[in-house]
């Protein structure tokens, strides 16, 4: 219950910024209304939550969010602002590249993102909507600070609970999915170090347009589609 309280008090917020129509590529409103938070339950009880989108691609409308987020979940779960929980069906996983795609159970009502490929650059403005464990909706921003190891390097801020958030340029493009938080080790002897400001990204390029749409188009309610490398 604490969850979707918070979910619903983050939807009222956004009710109160004034979002218009949808129009042109995604404008930061588009790409606030297309956010949820990502609930996973064993049983009826909650085990783990993250952050999602929702998009459409050639008229298949899905949830996109990181591989982890879902892992071991026996049912997956969004709020949407009415405060009714709708069922997420995985629909494809790829758990070596950390992103999957899920369908809703029923329509959402809110309209979804586009998905349009960004063209990446060092030092190019990014934003993401994420839902970190008990702050509710967060809105940050920052910059592609550089990439490696199939990832870019979002200088911002994440905290738990945002994986899985996608990461948009400030034109509306998109950029990739947020899977993680950037560890260095300075020194053997001593512990792991977080690095302040480096989330993780995995771009877009990895993720096949052709395989998502084929999935969800011939899905008819069974097992999730794995994809293997």
């Amino acid at each position: 219950m604490r969850y979707i309280k918070i979910i619903i008090l983050g939807l009222v917020a956004l009710s109160l910024m004034g979002i218009g129509p949808f129009i042109g590529k995604n404008s930061r409103d588009d790409k606030i209304r297309s956010s949820y938070m990502i609930m996973c339950f064993q049983g009826s009880k909650l085990v783990g939550a993250g952050s999602g989108n929702h998009f459409s691609l050639r008229g298949q409308k899905f949830i996109l969010t990181a591989a982890h987020v879902i892992d071991a979940c026996e049912e997956v779960k969004l709020i949407e602002y009415t405060g009714e929980a709708i069922n997420l069906n995985p629909v494809v996983i790829d758990n070596l590249l950390d992103w999957a795609v899920l369908k809703p159970s029923k329509e959402l009502p809110l309209k979804p993102a586009k998905f349009y490929r960004a063209d990446p650059e060092v030092a190019m403005k990014l934003d993401m909507v994420s839902w970190p464990s008990d702050y509710g909706m967060v809105y940050t921003d920052g910059q592609l600070a550089g990439s490696q190891y199939l990832s870019y390097y979002f200088q911002s801020f994440c905290w738990l609970g945002s994986s899985g958030a996608s990461v948009f340029g400030e034109d509306g493009s998109f950029l990739g999915v947020l899977h993680g938080i950037k560890i260095g080790y300075y020194d053997p002897i001593m512990p792991p170090q977080l690095l302040n400001g480096i989330c993780l990204v995995r771009p877009l390029a990895t993720i096949s347009d052709k395989q998502i749409y084929e999935a969800l188009r011939d899905y008819d309610g069974g097992e999730a589609r794995y994809i293997t490398h």
